[in-house]
């Protein structure tokens, strides 16, 4: 990683320049940068930070990331992850990074995995491990405009932990992109709660407030 690092240096979020690795802006746009991080517990009762309102720009951006190849975002992504994590939960010893899984048919039509990419760099920069802890198995359909139940039911079962590692007694952070009403994090946090993590955390970029119809 820290030699894709220098072949694919980070830039600023605003102007495009190159600059360190933990920093999603440069020191002439920071005055333009300013977080405001909002934790909620997340219907598992799981602690989850977030860095943005899912409006305005922060929305603008993840669209460009996700749709309209702005895959080097990832890593202006990934210093904000840490930011966050690091001021609220500093005296948390994460043990694993991992990302919610994203089926398969996904990936191949968009090119890459956006969470995983993330969490990768989010955990080298961190110096912590990260492991594909789970795996999406079934295809579901797009949370976009469901309702609270609609969203707990079409994220059920989709999910099961790697066979590859043992979560008894870590404690872990999920990385996302988004996060609404809590249901596709929750299910990543139960499975590995249900498998012997001692404590599981989440973190997204941005979150929506809406009005839940349940």
């Amino acid at each position: 990683m820290r030699f894709m690092t220098m072949l694919f240096p980070n830039r600023c979020f605003y102007c495009n320049t190159v600059i360190e690795p933990e920093k999603p802006v440069c020191d002439k746009c920071a005055p333009r940068f300013i977080l405001h991080p909002f934790v909620q517990k997340l219907p598992d009762g799981c602690l989850c930070i977030s860095a943005y309102l899912h409006g305005g720009q922060g929305r603008r951006k993840i669209l460009d990331y996700k749709f309209r190849d702005k895959k080097y975002y990832y890593k202006n992504y990934a210093a904000i992850i840490n930011i966050m994590v690091k001021d609220e939960w500093n005296d948390v010893k994460f043990d694993y990074y991992t990302s919610v899984p994203t089926h398969k048919s996904k990936i191949k039509k968009r090119g890459y995995d956006q969470t995983k990419l993330i969490a990768v760099n989010a955990a080298d920069l961190y110096k912590c491990k990260y492991k594909k802890l789970l795996i999406q198995y079934k295809s579901n359909k797009s949370q976009k405009g469901l309702s609270a139940k609609e969203r707990r039911k079409n994220v059920k079962d989709i999910y099961k932990i790697s066979e590859k590692y043992n979560v008894q007694g870590k404690t872990i952070l999920i990385i996302d992109d988004v996060v609404t009403t809590g249901s596709t994090l929750s299910a990543c946090a139960d499975i590995l709660l249900q498998n012997g993590a001692k404590a599981v955390y989440c973190a997204t970029i941005t979150y929506t407030k809406v009005r839940i119809r349940r």
